[in-house]
């Protein structure tokens, strides 16, 4: 109601304001057929001002803004697969009794084009990962977590990955398996039904890991070679894959 008040009391100074100099144009040169015609003109005009200012000026600077947005994004996104999720990746990928599925797809021996990429995130997006984790891997996950707790809370509170629903679902279901894993007291121990709720944890986890790693590689082709490069020697679905030359 406040805001309302100011915006009527600014409305109302400028529509005086106006009103007070047509009266001084008019007080000083006596035409009023030359003051109707400029107040038309500019009248007729304001529709393609607003076509201007609003439609195209506006969409220029927004896109711009979100470009800006989208690029640290990404940098965040690659912060994330650097400190933890390449090698979760590694893990959940090794258990997935279906990755052969996928995997071929996944190792990059070329340059995927751009339809080739949407192809790519179509297959991983509908891919059911079917994890066999063992209780040493398991561990080596509740491990992990533990260690990364501060780093998911810090991902979590960054209000950037608002602007990408799909990475934030992804911290998500990671931040929750983190809190599932690490609330057993040991988890080379537990039952059989709660080591299934686990996996059930592990495997969302690790869908989405799939989907979102797809589309950073895609990033790091387009925008950053060399990171793309130390990504394929990376690759957590490339047996062969080695860092070296």
């Amino acid at each position: 109601m406040k805001k309302f008040k100011s915006e009527l009391k600014l409305f109302s100074i400028l529509l005086i304001s106006s009103a007070v100099l047509y009266y001084i144009h008019f007080q000083i040169f006596q035409d009023f057929h030359h003051i109707s015609i400029y107040f038309v003109e500019d009248l007729a005009f304001i529709p393609v001002e607003v076509i201007v200012v609003s439609l195209i000026i506006h969409r220029v600077i927004t896109y711009g803004e979100k470009k800006k947005i989208h690029s640290k994004l990404n940098m965040i996104v690659g912060v994330f697969y650097s400190k933890l999720g390449t090698d979760l990746l590694n893990i959940l990928a090794k258990s997935d009794l279906n990755v052969s599925n996928i995997q071929e797809k996944l190792i990059f021996e070329s340059h995927p084009t751009k339809k080739e990429f949407v192809e790519l995130k179509r297959v991983v997006q509908n891919h059911d990962g079917n994890l066999n984790i063992s209780t040493e891997d398991m561990c080596t996950v509740v491990e992990m977590l533990k260690e990364e707790r501060a780093f998911l809370v810090e991902m979590l509170a960054n209000p950037a990955i608002l602007e990408k629903e799909s990475f934030s679902n992804l911290l998500l279901s990671i931040f929750h398996l983190r809190e599932e894993i690490c609330s057993r007291n040991d988890v080379c121990t537990i039952s059989a039904e709660d080591h299934e709720h686990l996996v059930i944890d592990m495997t969302r986890a690790y869908n989405n890991l799939i989907v979102e790693w797809v589309k950073y590689i895609e990033h790091l082709k387009d925008a950053y070679p060399y990171l793309y490069s130390y990504a394929l020697r990376t690759n957590p679905f490339d047996d062969n894959a080695t860092i070296e030359f």
